[in-house]
Order: structure tokens, then sequence, then C-alpha cells
């Protein structure tokens, strides 16, 4: 039993590396500005000065619709996309800014090895391994630079903590996902109905959700004092929303 646990830690830490490869070459050597050299790298070098300002005046010229989360891990990147830029190597202002994308998506990695562990699979890295060779997700964050698998790790640790019934787990993975990026709202009435219809009771269900709301609040509060409140996080949810119309009009197809 302990060679195996051996084993599969060791294949285990093989997949990360390659899981790591696969993703930090396409990152620094594929060139993409879509998208992400018009936002996330602006959003990145204004952002940096004032990691808790990024909702100020200096970055409504490059349209910043995201909750909290992801431009402010951009602002870590800020001064090194910076030198990258003026120093012409582009290979690392590409590395940097899709850092944030990549190293989530490398949790996410971890994360399915964990969940594996709890459940009586023969060869326990086998999911880690799908998802680490994954060309849907390696394409997304290490070609394209998009934040779509930030959105995805949270979304996946909320759903296995629905499974072993942890509404507290749950609904604070759902308030983080809401502070990576908008559309996870679209999963409110789920994880809401999910809540209420355990059989461990109202006020446990209750007091699970407050935790949520509570996580989400203090995720927003260091930007909300710089002068919005309450009307920086409409802004951000509601004028999303707007912008994007002609998606959101399928939104229930998701």
């Amino acid at each position: 039993m302990k060679s195996k646990v051996k084993n599969d830690a060791l294949i285990f830490a093989l997949i990360m590396l390659l899981a790591t490869a696969v993703r930090l070459i396409p990152a620094a050597f594929f060139e993409n500005r879509f998208d992400i050299g018009s936002y996330n790298i602006p959003w990145a070098i204004y952002g940096a000065d004032d990691p808790f300002g990024i909702y100020g005046a200096t970055l409504q010229q490059f349209f910043l619709d995201y909750p909290p989360i992801i431009p402010f891990c951009f602002t870590f990147f800020g001064n090194a996309i910076l030198a990258a830029r003026e120093s012409g190597i582009w290979q690392l202002e590409m590395l940097y800014i899709k850092l944030v994308p990549v190293v989530f998506d490398l949790a996410t990695v971890a994360l399915i090895y964990f969940i594996s562990k709890n459940y009586n699979i023969k060869r326990v890295w086998l999911p880690a391994l799908l998802w680490a060779l994954n060309p849907v997700t390696i394409y997304n964050c290490a070609f394209w630079g998009q934040t779509d698998c930030v959105l995805l790790f949270f979304l996946i640790a909320m759903a296995w903590a629905i499974s072993p019934d942890m509404p507290y787990f749950a609904s604070i993975a759902f308030a983080f996902s809401c502070l990576s990026k908008m559309q996870m709202a679209y999963f409110a009435p789920l994880l809401i109905l999910w809540l209420f219809c355990r059989k461990s009771g109202f006020v446990k269900s209750a007091l699970a959700l407050l935790s949520g709301l509570a996580v989400g609040v203090l995720g927003w509060l260091p930007f909300m004092r710089r002068g919005e409140w309450l009307a920086l996080p409409w802004r951000i949810y509601f004028g999303g929303f707007e912008k994007y119309t002609e998606v959101n009009k399928g939104a229930a197809n998701i």
C-alpha cells in the first residue's frame, strides 16, 4: 500500500512537471495580443503602482469590467511586464501576463488529483493527467492568455464541495468564483437551490450562504472603500451584463 502511494505521488509530480512545461513554453513563445494587449497588459502596468485603486479613472480608459481577483493578480507583474516591453523582449512580456491563468490551471491539475484521492480510483493520477493534457485549457491559458482557468478552478472546487456536502466550503468557493468573473453569477440559483434542499436544516444552510456573502464583501471591500462603495460591484456586474447582451441572450443554454 505504501509503495502504491509513493508511486502515485511520483507519477503526480511528473504530471505536474509535464503540465508546467506544456503551458510555460507556448506561454512565452506564442505571441498573442488579442484582448490581452488591449486590456490585460494595460491593467497590469497601470495598476502596478496602486493595486487597490485599479478601478480608478486611469484604468477606465482600458475598460476594466472584471471583478477584482484577476486584475489585482495582474498588478503583481505590471512592473516586470513594463520592463520586458521597454527592453523589447516580447517573450517575457507574454510569459508574465499569462502566468496568472497558467498558475490557476496548474492548481486545477493539483486540485483534481486531490479530489481523486478521495474516491476509489485505481489510477488516482489519471484524471489529473487528462486535465494536464487538456488541449482546450492549454490553448486558452498558454496560447490565448485568457483567464477562464481562474473561474474553472473555483468552479471545480465548488462542485467538489457539493458532492461530500460541505456547504460552507461550497459557498466560499462560489464567492471566490464571483470575485473572478461575473459569469459565475449564473450559477447562483443552483447553489441556493442545493443549499436549501439539503437535509441539514435551514439555519446551517443560511449560515453557509452568509459565509459566502461575507467573503464576497471582504473581497470587494479594499476596492470599494476608494470611493464608489456598493456602486462599484453593481457597476462591474450589471454593467458587464449590459455590455455583452448578445452573449447573455444564450446564457440559459450553458
